[in-house]
This record gives structure tokens, sequence and C-alpha cells, in this order.
């Protein structure tokens, strides 16, 4: 799913079994933007750091049922659920 070409503005910002996974790669690239612009990165959302709008959740999955409720919650910018 993740190696096809996505629809015209759409972006892959992360992706990770766990909160945890979600918010590393969420913080490397606001760090690595960040680094490119000379600024440092904080370990708080910033105006600089993409918010997830959109989640994906494999229905295979065997622990989603655990993790969607804590992805949802760290994440309220989430908008829309696909499985």
């Amino acid at each position: 799913l993740h190696h096809g070409p996505l629809p015209p503005g759409a972006s892959l910002v992360a992706m990770g079994e766990t909160v945890d996974d979600l918010q590393r790669q969420l913080l490397t690239k606001t760090s690595n933007n960040n680094d490119n612009n000379n600024s440092s990165a904080t370990g708080k959302t910033t105006k600089n750091q993409q918010q997830p709008n959109v989640l994906f959740v494999s229905p295979s999955c065997p622990h989603a049922a655990k993790v969607l409720p804590q992805v949802l919650q760290a994440f309220p910018s989430i908008e829309w659920v696909h499985c």
C-alpha cells in the first residue's frame, strides 16, 4: 500500500505499529526539516510538524483494536480512519 503513488497533494508522514513508532517518525521528520532551517526541534507539536489527518489500519493487524484508540488519542488531528 505504501509503495505506490499517492493522490496529488497527499504525503505519507509516518508508518508504524505503535504510537511511539509514529511519534518518533514525526519528530525525526520535524528535526530534519528544522535542521535544514537552522532551527531546533522540540518534543512538542509545532506548526512545522506534519500532523496526520488520515489513518490506514490493516484489518489483519492482531493488535488493531488495542492500538487504534491509543493512536486516535495521541493524534487528535486524525479525521478519517480507513481499514
